[in-house]
């Protein structure tokens, strides 16, 4: 699990930081000019989201700001140091956030490596230190900790100190209602523990990772023959909920009502909007962090030119994205850049060795990005959306989703409701 995990990590962090697998790179070219046509206005999806900053971690309050030197491996099948751009480059620490019913807790991540530190969110913050990195946390109404390592399940209370310590079977678990979790096993199992430690199982479970938490329920989207959900109640039971949808609907179940289904396909929102006929919608977001004046943003993927970025103070603007080419030689793919910060009407953009600040979609600066260049000109204002997490289910019937972001001034989770 935890060589998954660090090799899930790798992948999302070449991708966060604009460094692909790539072969045959046309190394140090620059983009291309700026798209003349930007997208209809009934393209825009930022009126129909509402974002607000959950917690904000400023480094050395709380946390430590440890900058990591990253660099890809060299060995293997592909040669890193071909790619154009950066090959070795700072990498601030995450956090990876889980989210229950009663709060949010997360683990702290490095570029390598989740660290046994654990940061249990609220009013007052509390930095807790495990023994071992935990694989799953789920946070109670009690200020207590559930915490999963390694096959065995703790139970720690408000102060930090562990009270239980349970021996099961999973290797995951997930948090549900009344402070009690599910814990998944990789041989098809799962347990229920209720608040006070006691469990009930094994009961018959075909699902790893594709599932959610609904009241105590643990349930799962059963994609097809037919389209359904499947939840497995505390005592044993099963139930099903079917869905009369036009396609198979696809990726990981986050929260259904009796109109509307939200799922989750890495960084991207789908919403079924109506359950009868399949009417659904998608969100690709791309990245997450804070502007110079405080509010949060998220850019989200228009197209292979243009990306929107949406902020909490209600407004939002196109930017230009395309790289200009193929990132890979002789391949039909585009490139595309990543939207790393904004200052006020400025928008700094990078990906690959070409990074551009624009003021509104006017190039204001463009500008070769080697490791000297991304240490001193990127780095110091970009913010990167956490490369280990995905969308967490916020526990609320309405879809929301957290987002957890690093940069300059430290670490953001970022509340995200779309209504499209």
């Amino acid at each position: 699990m935890e060589l998954v995990k660090r090799y899930k990590r790798f992948l999302w962090l070449l991708i966060a930081l604009g460094i692909c697998t790539i072969i045959g790179i046309l190394s140090g070219t620059l983009g291309q000019s700026v798209p003349i046509e930007k997208p209809p206005i009934s393209n825009k999806k930022c009126p129909q989201v509402k974002l607000w900053q959950i917690a904000f971690l400023k480094w050395d309050d709380l946390i430590k700001l440890e900058v990591e030197e990253w660099q890809p491996s060299v060995s293997g099948a592909f040669n890193y140091n071909a790619y154009p751009g950066p090959k070795k480059m700072p990498v601030r620490p995450f956090l990876n956030p889980f989210v229950s019913p009663g709060g949010i807790a997360g683990s702290l991540e490095t570029a390598s490596q989740t660290t046994s530190v654990v940061v249990r969110l609220g009013k007052n913050p509390k930095l807790i230190q495990l023994p071992n990195p935990p694989l799953s946390l789920g946070t109670r109404k009690d200020g207590g900790l559930w915490v999963d390592s390694k096959g065995t399940t703790g139970l720690y209370n408000a102060d930090g100190k562990q009270v239980r310590t349970i021996k099961t079977i999973s290797t995951n678990f997930i948090s549900v209602e009344q402070d009690a979790i599910w814990l998944i096993s990789a041989d098809k199992k799962a347990q229920f523990v209720d608040a006070d430690g006691n469990v009930k199982g094994p009961y018959p479970w075909d699902g790893l990772n594709n599932y959610s938490g609904h009241g105590q329920s643990l349930c799962q989207l059963k994609s097809a023959n037919p389209a359904r959900i499947k939840c497995l109640e505390p005592d044993g039971k099963q139930r099903f909920f079917s869905l009369s949808l036009s396609e198979p609907p696809g990726g990981q179940i986050l929260q259904w009502t009796n109109q509307k289904l939200w799922t989750v396909s890495g960084r991207d929102l789908i919403i079924y909007q109506d359950l009868i006929t399949g009417v659904k919608s998608k969100l690709e977001i791309a990245n997450a962090g804070i502007t110079t004046t405080g509010d949060v943003f998220v850019s989200v993927k228009t197209n292979d030119q243009w990306t929107e970025v949406c902020i909490s103070d209600g407004s939002s603007r196109w930017v230009p994205i395309s790289y200009g080419f193929s990132p890979i030689a002789g391949m039909n793919l585009s490139g595309r850049l990543y939207v790393m910060a904004i200052d006020k009407q400025r928008t700094l953009v990078y990906n690959y060795d070409l990074a551009l600040w624009y003021k509104g979609d006017k190039i204001e600066e463009r500008f070769v990005v080697d490791e000297n260049n991304f240490r001193n000109r990127i780095f110091p204002h970009a913010w990167i959306f956490n490369p280990n997490s995905h969308l967490e289910n916020a526990k609320s019937s309405d879809g929301t989703v957290v987002l957890s972001a690093s940069g300059p001034t430290g670490i953001v989770l970022i509340g995200l409701r779309w209504n499209p």
